[in-house]
């Protein structure tokens, strides 16, 4: 254990990865100005949000096996800088092609950030802690997202949306100094000079895929982590304003989602360590179906309020697949973390690209009202929730993760 300075690194890791969460999720209340500005049709705008994620996907297994062979001490800070510059090139596009490419950047940038802080995780403390780490991981995924969520809407309102992306760009110059002096080389460097570099190239990752438990991980976390990806901050915001509720009471009905999922993230980590990954997994997807469930198909005018709670019960409840990190990398050794953890968040990008970009073909589609065919889009993440549900039952019951 390495002590205050791992705990200082850690804290600063997941000071970055709510930076390039704020990245990932502040277009969504700037689709509409953009859109506006630049004249983008609908299906353009669900382009440029999911090619974030799809370009992350690409790069995030290279990005992976990069941080276990050269560690976190030099790549995390100079990701933190592309990022930031992806976003000043993005603000400054004229057009589609441009505002495609800036986003293409952001996602390329972000791809080695989360293999990089459990990269820190498991080198800092023991191992039994690392799916409760995990789980403070994942939280950043609802404080990012509410921040970039709530805090662009507030900022477009003020400064515009080129003036709010400059100043998210300008973040990442104090933010990459930050993680410059975190992750110093010599201890968060990359192999131990016990381990040959040549035992981190493609063939272990043949190996790391050929357990069965790594694929078990990456399907529950790619159903989990893609649904929230896909409701985050664009789906959930648009049935909410065709429920009835205006611009301002749908943006807090969509940031009630991200609240949930920072707050259930490290309750389902710490729940997993005590009472299993099985009982962890079923308990928070049984929830978050039903709250899904109710949300989009019981017609019944509720309170603002009544609503809040209930998107914050998708979220919260979702988060359980945190657990899917644990379970993927369960005997795998410190030298391979990052690339078990990049393979694993790969599976939610996957599935978050196709999840924001699919609804929006079924809601252009002739059935009905507006509202059925975002019932029907919405349809989907139920569906994919309830796999995840069915893939968790594979696991062996009582064994608590970490042991």
């Amino acid at each position: 254990m390495i002590g205050n300075s791992g705990f200082f690194a850690f804290a600063s890791g997941l000071l970055l990865m709510i930076y390039v969460l704020v990245v990932e999720n502040i277009y969504a209340p700037l689709q509409s100005e953009i859109s506006g500005d630049l004249l983008l049709s609908p299906w353009r705008c669900a382009l440029i949000s999911s090619v974030y994620l799809l370009s992350c996907a690409i790069f995030k297994i290279p990005a992976g096996l990069l941080v276990d062979r050269q560690g976190v001490s030099r790549v995390i800070p100079g990701a933190v800088l592309f990022t930031g510059f992806s976003v000043w090139l993005f603000s400054s596009a004229s057009g589609f092609i441009p505002l495609l490419v800036g986003r293409v950047l952001m996602g390329i940038s972000a791809s080695s950030i989360l293999p990089g802080v459990a990269f820190v995780a498991r080198r800092s403390f023991p191992p039994a802690l690392f799916v409760m780490l995990m789980g403070f991981v994942q939280m950043t995924e609802g404080i990012g997202g509410l921040l970039g969520v709530v805090g662009g809407n507030a900022a477009e309102n003020n400064l515009g949306w080129r003036t709010t992306l400059l100043w998210t760009a300008l973040l990442s110059l104090p933010l990459a100094l930050l993680g410059w002096i975190a992750f110093p080389k010599h201890r968060f460097g990359g192999v131990s000079q016990s381990q040959p570099q040549s035992s981190l190239g493609l063939a272990n990752l043949i190996l790391i895929l050929r357990l069965p438990q790594v694929w078990l991980g990456f399907f529950i976390f790619a159903a989990g982590s893609g649904t929230f990806c896909g409701l985050a901050g664009l789906w959930n915001i648009r049935l909410a304003e065709e429920w009835g509720w205006d611009e301002s009471s749908a943006v807090l009905i969509g940031a009630s989602l991200f609240i949930g999922a920072a707050a259930g993230s490290p309750f389902f980590g710490w729940l997993a360590m005590r009472r299993g990954g099985r009982f962890s997994l079923m308990s928070g997807l049984s929830l978050s179906l039903a709250a899904l469930l109710f949300w989009v198909w019981v017609p019944v005018n509720w309170s603002l309020g009544f609503d809040i709670i209930n998107t914050f019960l998708i979220g919260f409840g979702i988060m359980a697949v945190v657990s899917a990190f644990e379970i993927a990398s369960h005997g795998i050794p410190e030298q391979g973390i990052a690339t078990v953890s990049a393979f694993v968040n790969l599976g939610a990008l996957l599935a978050g690209a196709f999840l924001e970009f699919i609804p929006g073909l079924v809601a252009e589609l002739p059935l009905g009202s507006q509202l059925f065919r975002l019932q029907l889009a919405h349809g989907i993440f139920s569906l994919v929730i309830l796999a995840a549900l069915l893939i968790s039952r594979l696991l062996p019951k009582g064994r608590k993760l970490g042991e």
